[in-house]
């Protein structure tokens, strides 16, 4: 969700969101994966050559050539993967939808590419602000929040953008948008060994502003956070 991305962040948002999703699925999906394996290794081989044009151009044809989405809420990649392994949808489905994923990846690749500096600067924004809360509470406490966020998936529109935040090689700034729409970004966090109570800012567009939600969150009996209830904050 990192809207200033360079090459080397991108790979790793890239990796995070598709080719890891692959890996992690079960075995109905190993041909799929080895797709994107091979687009993955594509675009990491134009990128190290830095043929950003060639690659712009690859993502503009498969743009025109893919179906156009619908107005319906795409579910994110970890829930696609579970309707499919359960037979809840086809292949061609499964292939359609996470076209939809990838096409937001391509269409921040060609922003960032139209305006570097100001991506580079919303990049630094974006490693500022994931610093700051694991210096002071963590990296291990703050992924794990992120991935009590990723669970909500059908209330967090945000989720979306979580649900591979326990992976450690992924840098912790590609889950935050401090600038630019929609945003996503901590307000106020106070943690306790068994409980969290955060403010985030998520969401809004040109022209409404951003959202302001407060999540308690608590442990169960297997030490896991569960978002225990959610209240939604007026300006």
């Amino acid at each position: 969700m990192n809207h200033g991305l360079d090459f080397r962040s991108f790979r790793c948002a890239y990796h995070a969101k598709v080719m890891n999703t692959f890996e992690a699925s079960s075995s109905p999906t190993v041909f799929t994966r080895v797709q994107f394996i091979r687009v993955s290794k594509r675009i990491t081989a134009l990128h190290a050559t830095k043929h950003f044009g060639c690659l712009l151009r690859c993502a503009r044809h498969s743009r025109r050539s893919a179906m156009t989405p619908t107005l319906e809420p795409v579910p994110p990649p970890q829930q696609l993967f579970r309707l499919w392994d359960a037979g809840r949808i086809t292949r061609e489905d499964f292939h359609r939808l996470m076209a939809v994923h990838a096409r937001e990846l391509i269409q921040e690749m060609e922003q960032a590419h139209t305006n570097p500096l100001l991506a580079r600067f919303y990049q630094l924004l974006n490693r500022r602000e994931a610093a700051k809360w694991s210096r002071k509470y963590g990296e291990a406490l703050i992924r794990e929040i992120l991935c009590t966020l990723a669970a909500e998936e059908d209330r967090f529109p945000p989720s979306r953008w979580l649900w591979n935040a326990a992976h450690a090689h992924i840098p912790l700034d590609c889950f935050f948008r401090t600038r630019g729409t929609p945003v996503f970004r901590f307000i106020k966090l106070d943690a306790a060994p068994q409980a969290v109570l955060l403010t985030i800012e998520h969401g809004g567009t040109e022209t409404m502003p951003p959202q302001r939600e407060q999540f308690h969150m608590r442990r169960d009996r297997h030490t896991r956070f569960l978002v225990e209830r959610r209240t939604l904050l007026t300006a």
